[in-house]
């Protein structure tokens, strides 16, 4: 094997190795996302009931919240494996050059 194949060969892999790491973090912050969504709800359902005096529609508001951080956390996790399926399909390409992605 050539020393240019091989430095090709070892740049794909650090690269696969980074698009595993960033499909990781999503995963872990989605995640993370998803549990306080079911957390929010589960907490203040507690203390309405300790003090049921709180607005009912409050109570609806706080759910609507904690869905919409329940939703974020899955969009997070579709588009974070889409984004890691192109970078993969890049790196396995026969003719892969290093695109500078735009931040």
């Amino acid at each position: 094997m050539k020393h240019e194949e091989r430095t090709i060969n070892l740049a794909k892999q650090r690269n696969r190795n980074s698009a595993e790491r960033t499909l990781l973090a999503w995963i872990r912050t989605s995640l993370a996302l998803i549990g306080f969504g079911f957390g929010i709800p589960g907490i203040l359902d507690f203390l309405l009931k300790k003090d049921p005096t709180h607005i009912p529609a409050l109570l609806r508001n706080i759910k609507i919240f904690g869905l919409s951080f329940i939703a974020l956390g899955l969009f997070g996790i579709m588009i974070a494996v889409y984004q890691y399926r192109v970078e993969i399909y890049r790196i396995n390409h026969p003719h892969y050059t290093y695109k500078k992605h735009s931040h």
